[in-house]
């Protein structure tokens, strides 16, 4: 015969029941810790996505002012190789000891030194002087020291340039 189990003692009761109440305050522990670590990952998630697409916003603004750019860059160099021809054709014309101070500048500010002292340079250009160690003519290039180079430089208003 199946008999019923008889009144459970009080105070087991209140022992299960105590059981009870702190398996289910561990749980709730237990789920607010993972629903905490679960935003936590999803915010983490956010803000990374949020970031990447703020790079890729931005290294697209870049690309699209590079592109921008680049018909200047091509006409920058278009104008300086012109410059520079320009430079070398008119360097001809000048005596070897501003030639060689020129060379030191940028070229556009050869150019305008060229341009600003024309008038200094203007005329018949004298012949080379340099008899050589025998005193017999040479068409050796010339050798000028610092100390003269920054004689002439400083006489006609030349900056070098590194």
């Amino acid at each position: 015969e199946n008999k019923a189990p008889g009144p459970i003692p009080y105070e087991r009761f209140q022992e299960v029941v105590k059981q009870k109440q702190a398996y289910e305050a561990k749980l709730l522990e237990i789920e607010k810790r993972e629903q905490d670590a679960r935003l936590a990952a999803e915010k983490k998630q956010r803000d990374e996505l949020a970031a990447q697409n703020k790079h890729a916003e931005a290294l697209a603004q870049a690309e699209k002012e590079l592109e921008a750019l680049r018909p200047f860059k091509e006409q920058a160099e278009k104008l300086l190789g012109t410059v520079k021809a320009n430079l070398e054709r008119r360097l001809e014309k000048v005596p070897d000891h501003i030639k060689v101070l020129l060379q030191t500048m940028e070229p556009v500010a050869a150019l305008q030194w060229l341009e600003d002292n024309a008038d200094k340079l203007g005329g018949r250009q004298a012949p080379p002087t340099d008899a050589g160690a025998k005193g017999g003519r040479t068409d050796a290039a010339q050798e000028f020291s610092p100390q003269h180079l920054d004689e002439v430089a400083k006489r006609y208003n030349i900056k070098k340039y590194d």
